[in-house]
């Protein structure tokens, strides 16, 4: 994870919600803008919660690699005339 970029992509979130114009979007856009902040000084200020952010994301990642790998098997297992 690269928290300048994460912070990029907050503040464009941030700038959708603005685009809303509505009293809802403002208060979204300032929500998204002050947990981006915070998000961003976390991860630069604690290096240990951003290496378990990367663990977590890792392991997540493994599982969803063997899930979707279960699922081509068996979809790659049934007869055409099932599919």
């Amino acid at each position: 994870y690269n928290p300048f970029l994460r912070l990029l992509f907050s503040v464009l979130l941030s700038s959708i919600a603005w685009s809303f114009e509505t009293l809802l979007g403002t208060i979204a856009c300032g929500a998204l803008l002050i947990i981006a902040l915070f998000n961003t000084y976390v991860i630069c200020r604690y290096p240990q919660y951003r290496a378990v952010l990367t663990e977590l994301s890792d392991e997540d990642e493994k599982v969803i690699k063997r899930e979707a790998r279960k699922q081509a098997w068996r979809y790659a297992d049934a007869p055409w005339w099932e599919v």
